[in-house]
């Protein structure tokens, strides 16, 4: 007797090639646009990208890190991904700054329970509303950036 798959194995079957394309082409850290482009050479329709994509958030593959950009959880990636790798796909620009960059140079053995960096942009995350650290000190005191970006 021949079983009929769900919707949820459907999408893991459908959702796991297409991440495996994702990640040898994109990388770890992805966006929905990168994943629709993957997914047009497997023959996945734009509509069930997203779809497909929010099944594989439901079933752990992958975390939304904010809206349209994902990050490749175990068991597919073997190694863990950097936290400074997923803040700067959080805010651009951004720099690496206060305890973070000490650790990052070798200055403390302090290691801060969070990733803190600068940007000149305004930005509140629901995470920050706990008392995130992301300071915004202006882009004339942010090296490398240019003003009105």
């Amino acid at each position: 007797m021949a079983s009929r798959m769900t919707e949820a194995q459907y999408a893991q079957t459908q959702g796991v090639t297409l991440l495996q394309r994702v990640v040898s082409a994109v990388g770890p850290i992805f966006t929905i646009a990168q994943a629709q482009a993957q997914a047009e050479a497997l023959g996945i329709v734009p509509a069930q990208v997203r779809w497909t994509l929010s099944r594989l958030v439901q079933g752990s593959w992958i975390a939304r890190l904010k809206r349209g950009v994902y990050a490749v959880q175990s068991p597919l990636l073997s190694a863990g991904l950097h936290p400074y790798a997923i803040a700067a796909v959080l805010v651009e620009p951004m720099a690496i700054s206060h305890w973070s960059a000490l650790v990052h140079h070798g200055l403390t053995t302090q290691i801060p329970p969070m990733v803190q960096a600068s940007t000149p942009c305004a930005v509140v995350t629901p995470e920050m509303r706990g008392g995130a650290g992301l300071s915004t000190p202006g882009a004339r005191n942010l090296a490398g950036a240019e003003p009105g970006v």
